[in-house]
């Protein structure tokens, strides 16, 4: 598993709480820490133009992580769900539909004691996050284990809806993910999401 350092949560309070109500936080803010690719992940880099199937591409793009976790019967069913909504925030969200690059780093360990663990990183050429986001990522993460409700990003934010987009995505990820932590991309200047999974 990669060492993680602090993320952008854990910048000292005067820092994050200037930052919780900022309109458009700009990533490329020095406070804000990033988080480097591991070598020994394997990483696909690609981009989806507005004129694709976003949804039918996506899946095939992912077909080499949802056969990684259907082959090992210890990981759960929703796993593939938490990816396929990180890279899918990542295109909506972050690149706001524009044809830019995504990066998806992942990796699978099998451990000596024969447990389990899937890192995936996500990483998008966005400049900014909006105003609400870091408030709406500290509501999942308090409440990640009430499943029966999922927070919806649009009723939360009071904006509304892009196309079919239901805004449960982050909240799918978070319930499917024992940890997800959020970075600056060093290299693509966007946000950059870890997410980790351990099972026995």
């Amino acid at each position: 598993m990669v060492k993680i350092r602090k993320d952008m949560f854990s910048l000292e309070g005067n820092l994050i709480e200037s930052l919780l109500d900022q309109e458009n936080i700009r990533l490329s803010d020095t406070t804000i820490p990033s988080l480097d690719i591991p070598e020994h992940f394997n990483t696909i880099t690609f981009s989806i133009d507005s004129a694709d199937n976003s949804r039918k591409k996506l899946k095939e793009i992912l077909y080499p992580i949802k056969e990684l976790i259907d082959s090992e019967e210890e990981f759960p069913t929703n796993l593939y769900t938490g990816v396929y909504e990180a890279v899918l925030n990542a295109y909506q969200h972050g690149n706001k539909y524009e044809n830019k690059n995504i990066r998806l780093s992942y990796k699978k360990t099998k451990s000596k004691d024969k447990s389990l663990s899937l890192e995936i990183i996500v990483e998008d050429q966005g400049k900014t996050l909006p105003k609400g986001f870091l408030r709406y990522i500290l509501l999942q993460r308090e409440q990640k284990n009430n499943q029966e409700h999922f927070l919806n990003w649009y009723d939360f934010s009071k904006k509304e809806p892009i196309g079919s987009n239901n805004g449960t995505g982050t909240s799918f990820m978070h319930a499917s993910f024992d940890n997800i932590d959020y970075f600056r991309s060093r290299e693509f200047g966007g946000l950059l999401v870890y997410l980790s999974k351990s099972v026995k």
